[in-house]
């Protein structure tokens, strides 16, 4: 609170508003802005306004602009109360509104404020492009980011004629969505003979004009495309309407959206960590280290974070210390209880995390699939291997194996960059569940890198360090194959690679 004690301002309607629309209670709220329960209810019912600090956090949290939660301008309570958060214009705004209740309406959107305002800029800039794609690994959070733009007053006053959502999903109701835009867009059904002329709106006066829809700007979100063919029939809207598209593969944002595609990764460590903190604050403070190794381990997946951060939470009811270690080590040791999680919100019992690789999974081709469960004997991100490697672990007929590659890459599953293959490590996890029997991908990779090392020396070049864990994990698998000679080698070539490593770094300078 501000100095200011006993005056009283407005009401903070705004600031009520986007806290209820999360359903977060005030106590919830207060934990996460570090006060107490009763301070919110000061600051929503005017009895206080938060200081800088506080409208600095409140923004962070929300991921609103000051305006937006009633934190611009003091008012006293002499004058009217604010209003609910509305449109600007005084036509009555269409739409669509994203799937509700979901668990990423109730969360703060963490560490996403870069990627916020970039997609805000392009939104709104004087010429916005006509389709913008976002494309990201399963569960971390497109939808959660396309509804924290729709929500953005910004891009609601950009798109003064509305905002409308529609999630695809792989098997669309499309009939009864399309009704619904129609009807929202004012858009004759394609059976209708009006449809003909519907591009050609009878003349009428100017203000008519500008306040019917085809003259406004809309914003239509498309969520979780599966395939071109069905957002073809939802491009219904007015020139100079643009659309939103997100998807889990980077090849059909490209194709939704030449040019204009943006990459949603994952989250990082800090902010991956602060999310863990708001939803388990108790075990996070209690054991930083462990929180952090856990951020690591799942690679900071939003969705991986908010399963393992509930499932943290009910274990620190009591705050007893024993049983929040314990409950750490279980998921750091166990990966296999990442996919087991839900939330009981969700109103779905199975896996979260298994549910959604496995609807991705399912769709690749039995070569792709047999591809990717080889390359899982790869140590996930950062860590990453050359195409030879993959080719040497998968063993399989040239052609074959480079469309399923390629293949794999265009489905977002595997990541390439720079000529370098990588697995998230919620991927590789759940690759390793359950697996088929590795021994024989596993051998390929310790002859593909004893004979890497053997042509290295033969050539007289170092060791290469981008390969070190390539070359310590080959070097567990031989000792666990009892593959001899190719231990020795590997053995000898990570020395020396540890002794480079020691010559190479910076030492105190002996003045």
């Amino acid at each position: 609170m501000n100095r200011e004690e006993g005056q009283h301002w407005a009401a903070n309607r705004a600031l009520r508003k986007a806290r209820e629309e999360r359903g977060w209670s005030r106590e919830y709220l207060a934990g996460v802005l570090g006060t107490n329960a009763f301070t919110i209810y000061r600051w929503e019912s005017g009895r206080a306004y938060p200081g800088p600090y506080f409208r600095q956090k409140l923004c962070a949290v929300f991921g609103y602009e000051p305006a937006a939660l009633g934190l611009t301008g003091r008012k006293r309570h002499a004058t009217p109360p604010l209003g609910e958060l509305t449109n600007p214009h005084s036509q009555p705004t269409p739409s669509s509104t994203p799937p509700s209740p979901t668990f990423w309406s109730h969360l703060p959107l963490q560490g996403r404020t870069a990627l916020l305002n970039q997609l805000r800029n392009l939104l709104c800039q004087e010429e916005p492009p006509t389709d913008i794609a976002l494309y990201g690994l399963p569960g971390v959070g497109k939808t959660a980011l396309a509804c924290a733009l729709s929500r953005c007053p910004e891009i609601r006053q950009y798109f003064s004629a509305g905002i409308l959502w529609v999630s695809l999903g792989e098997t669309p109701e499309s009939e009864s969505l399309l009704s619904s835009w129609r009807s929202l867009l004012e858009v004759p059904p394609p059976s209708s003979p009006v449809a003909e002329h519907a591009a050609l709106p009878e003349r009428s006066s100017d203000h008519t004009q500008d306040s019917h829809p085809s003259r406004r700007r809309f914003l239509l979100i498309i969520d979780d495309v599966w395939d071109i063919e069905s957002t073809l029939s939802f491009r219904l809207a007015p020139p100079g309407s643009v659309y939103l598209f997100t998807t889990r593969s980077p090849r059909l944002a490209a194709r939704l959206a030449p040019h204009r595609i943006v990459a949603v990764p994952p989250l990082e460590p800090a902010a991956a960590l602060e999310l863990l903190r708001m939803l388990a604050p108790q075990a996070v403070n209690q054991e930083p280290a462990l929180a952090m190794r856990l951020v690591e381990a799942v690679g900071g997946l939003p969705l991986a974070m908010l399963l393992l951060g509930s499932h943290l939470y009910e274990e620190s009811l009591y705050e007893q210390p024993r049983r929040i270690v314990a409950a750490f080590r279980h998921l750091l040791e166990r990966p296999a209880r990442w996919f087991s999680l839900c939330l009981p919100a969700s109103g779905s019992h199975a896996g979260l995390l298994r549910e959604s690789l496995q609807r991705s999974l399912a769709r690749l081709p039995s070569a792709a699939l047999a591809l990717l469960h080889s390359l899982a004997v790869f140590s996930p991100q950062p860590n990453s291997f050359s195409e030879e490697a993959a080719a040497a672990v998968c063993q399989c007929e040239a052609t074959t194996f480079t469309t399923a590659l390629d293949l794999l890459c265009d489905s977002g599953l595997l990541e390439c960059r720079a000529a370098r293959y990588s697995l998230h490590p919620v991927v590789g996890a759940y690759l390793r569940l359950d697996q088929p029997e590795l021994s024989a991908a596993e051998r390929h990779l310790v002859d593909y890198y004893a004979a890497l090392v053997r042509q290295q020396l033969a050539a007289g070049s170092p060791p290469s360090l981008v390969e070190r864990e390539n070359l310590e994990t080959a070097l567990r698998l031989a000792e666990q194959h009892g593959m001899l000679e190719a231990q020795r080698l590997l053995l000898a070539t990570l020395e020396a690679l540890a002794e480079r490593l020691v010559l190479e770094r910076p030492g105190p300078l002996n003045l």
